[in-house]
């Protein structure tokens, strides 16, 4: 390995003098997803040629990135695994995936094969394993900690990210990957959804587009008008609910279930008469004196958004 260095007392370039090297993270890159042999390393690294491969790896096990162990019988081969120090490294080689993925297409070489442990890589990147406990179970365990990935695992991963692309939450990912789901009445579903709030959002964007109007004509915008798109329904507490379950990844929101609880006989002149009940509440407070020099006749135009 060479001796050069950057000569810095500086966190981030003693990590480059340990991993900077060409080849090297591609290495610990292929040993993320479990131990290799020699030769899958060689075979997923072309061009790198075999000394400067044992060269690469006789240097990260004399800095206790990798080790060499021997898999259990029957197969008792020979492999090169991450150590413990190691698998930190898996954070930062996940990160460097989500940067390239963002640059692959411009700048990427068009030519050479692409490896089993490329795909992996690029599709976990995408992945939020921490949001999705029970979607995506490795084909085993090791007594290491090691997650294996196989074929099923990955197909089963492009499913749950093609899914998540089309915007459907988690908890209907599970169950339409494990085929507890119709997928074409889950899309459905969704798309009815996505329409409903194409609607609100419509209405929210013309309600602020008449205030802007407004606030630069410096005339009144009629209370009435001041509120469409704010309404509660049940279709919009699903929205929210559903958005929700997908940024915190739990399927429990108390908050939201309490809501519909007490909202669940509610006929669509409750609803009607809840809104109207909470826009005059609104205006009221609009209304009212205010001591930090917000005058009246701003007050009148601001649209407040809860």
């Amino acid at each position: 390995m060479s001796s050069r260095t950057y000569k810095q007392r500086c966190p981030v370039a003693t990590a480059l003098d340990l991993l900077g090297e060409r080849w090297t993270l591609l290495i610990v890159r292929n040993l993320v997803h479990g131990p290799k042999r020699f030769t899958d390393i060689a075979d997923d690294l072309a061009g790198i040629g075999t000394g400067l491969l044992s060269t690469r790896l006789r240097h990260l096990q004399d800095i206790g990135v990798i080790e060499r162990a021997t898999l259990p019988p029957p197969v008792e081969l020979a492999v090169y695994q991450l150590t413990t120090d190691g698998q930190q490294l898996r954070p930062l080689i996940l990160d460097l995936a989500r940067w390239g993925l963002t640059r692959l297409k411009s700048s990427a070489p068009r030519c050479g094969a692409v490896s089993p442990a490329m795909v992996m890589i690029a599709l976990e990147s995408r992945f939020e394993p921490a949001k999705a406990t029970g979607v995506l179970r490795p084909a085993r365990v090791g007594s290491n900690g090691y997650r294996y990935y196989e074929r099923e695992q990955l197909l089963r991963l492009q499913q749950i990210l093609l899914l998540r692309d089309l915007g459907l939450d988690l908890t209907t990912i599970g169950k339409v990957v494990d085929a507890q789901h119709d997928p074409i009445e889950a899309l459905r579903q969704h798309h009815r959804r996505l329409l409903d709030e194409r609607g609100r959002l419509d209405r929210l964007a013309a309600t602020v587009a008449a205030t802007i109007k407004h606030l630069e004509e410096g005339t009144e915008m009629p209370a009435e008008h001041m509120f469409e798109g704010f309404e509660m329904s049940p279709e919009y507490l699903d929205n929210l609910e559903a958005r929700r379950v997908e940024s915190t990844g739990s399927t429990e929101q108390p908050e939201i279930a309490e809501i519909k609880r007490h909202t669940a006989e509610w006929s669509s002149q409750h609803w009607s008469e809840f809104n109207a009940e909470g826009h005059d509440l609104t205006r009221e407070e609009l209304s009212r004196p205010v001591d930090r020099g917000v005058s009246g006749d701003l007050r009148s135009g601001l649209l407040i958004a809860v």
